[in-house]
């Protein structure tokens, strides 16, 4: 049985070897399904010149698409389809639209997953026609999320023109909710590196998935916003890729601020776009969400953004930049009013939970980077307090001993905690929480 199975496994090799078509045709003719799947394998590892050749084969895997059950032979010659297209070049498409069509008809999940791990292996082939639809199949319920996720991102080029930015947006976003648990933008590294190579495809992602407003989109949005430690990243929205209706601008708005609370430069940014470009009830709102809860929870970065776009070429942004800067002066200076009043001053059990919060926040960002890190699982480490240097001895061949000093270099990082989470965190919490949460209404 096991020398059977062997010398199956390596006719495929030995028909490429020989180089002999008829020899890989007659397996086909076999009662065996698995010899009949390795003369399938064995066409497709075969370079055969003649054009003729080459559609009398694709002409057999169609046949075999539409008559054969057995899942090895419909892999085998779904399999050599691609590779044959590929040798064809995409001047003959033959039957390409047509094999595809089939194979996503049969609403298989291994021929669905198939077909994406092919869109990454053999794409050279394929006409736009064809990538299309099989982005359109990645949508289906029938194959994983994980799967068609992973497969699509593998297989993505952004620079060819063949691919639809639209239709691999679509199918993320079909496939994103249907994830068992909540990713990390930093897996589809491919997906994220087009949309952000150009701010045509930020505008479009972003104000898609705001306006669809489902929690995992816009968790995966501001996933995205933060990946490789970026801070201050600036999406600018087209007026095209902007809702028609003020209602549905409003509640991206809100949504914006829900999940990009953390980036707020990039929430700014986002809403000064829908400032310039926005209906004018709806800008009005955009405005007084921009400065609360956002201005008065933000004064560092945010506010030296607002304070360069007071100078925009866009008179709109520009007004309310400035009246956004006023507003907030305003407030600064109602609260330095109130430093006498010892009213204000926290007490000792406020400062003593304050204290305590720091204490966890910061020991829980330690944990959080420590099992980031590349270097945790290889490398032993050690806390030091304070010093200028660490010694560390390190053991060679025969137990010598042999000491290193390495000097420590200093390095800070800051963040700004928004002042609405010490002042009203009750209210502040349910604010995010209701922008998070809230469905848009549909007439």
């Amino acid at each position: 049985m096991t020398i059977s199975v062997l010398r199956i496994a390596y006719c495929a090799f030995a028909i490429q070897g020989l180089s002999d078509p008829k020899l890989a045709y007659n397996l086909l003719e076999h009662t065996d399904k698995s010899v009949v799947a390795v003369g399938l394998r064995s066409l497709g590892r075969l370079d055969l010149i003649d054009m003729a050749d080459k559609k009398h084969l694709i002409d057999e895997c169609f046949k075999v698409v539409n008559d054969e059950t057995a899942q090895d032979v419909r892999s085998s010659a779904i399999e050599t389809a691609f590779k044959t297209w590929e040798r064809m070049g995409q001047r003959e498409p033959y039957l390409q639209s047509e094999l595809i069509s089939a194979v996503i008809g049969a609403n298989k999940e291994i021929e669905l997953a198939l077909l994406l791990a092919l869109l990454f292996y053999h794409p050279k082939g394929l006409v736009a026609n064809s990538i299309d639809l099989i982005l359109v199949a990645a949508k289906s319920d029938a194959v994983p999320a994980v799967t068609a996720l992973s497969h699509l991102d593998q297989a993505l080029h952004a620079k060819d023109e063949r691919w639809s930015l639209e239709k691999v947006i679509d199918v993320f976003a079909s496939q994103i909710p249907r994830l068992p648990k909540a990713t990390e933008a930093n897996q589809y590294y491919h997906f994220c590196r087009w949309i952000w190579e150009n701010q045509f495809n930020v505008s479009k992602l972003f104000t898609s998935w705001l306006t669809d407003g489902q929690f995992a989109l816009c968790s995966f949005l501001a996933d995205m916003v933060g990946a490789g430690g970026e801070k201050g990243r600036l999406v600018e929205i087209a007026k095209a890729d902007l809702p028609v209706d003020a209602g549905n601008q409003v509640f991206m708005a809100r949504k914006c601020i829900g999940f990009l609370w953390l980036h707020e430069v990039t929430a700014a940014s986002i809403l000064l776009g829908m400032v310039r470009n926005g209906k004018q009830v709806a800008r009005e709102e955009v405005e007084e969400l921009l400065f609360d809860p956002l201005l008065l929870s933000y004064g560092g970065e945010l506010r030296d953004f607002l304070i360069t776009q007071r100078s925009s070429s866009s008179k709109r942004v520009a007004q309310c930049a400035k009246r956004l800067i006023a507003k907030h002066d305003t407030y600064i200076s109602g609260l330095e009013k109130t430093n006498g009043l010892v009213e204000f001053l926290p007490t000792n059990a406020q400062r003593r939970a304050a204290a305590a919060k720091d204490y966890e926040r910061n020991k829980d960002i330690q944990k959080q980077a420590h099992k980031r890190s590349i270097f945790a699982d290889i490398v032993s480490h050690s806390t030091l307090l304070y010093g200028k240097q660490s010694f560390t001895m390190i053991h060679g061949a025969d137990d010598k001993k042999t000491p290193s000093i390495t000097p420590l270099a200093e390095f800070s990082y800051s963040t700004e905690l928004p002042r609405l989470s010490v002042v009203d965190p009750v209210g502040f919490h349910e604010t995010l929480t209701a922008f998070r949460l809230e469905e848009r209404i549909t007439r």
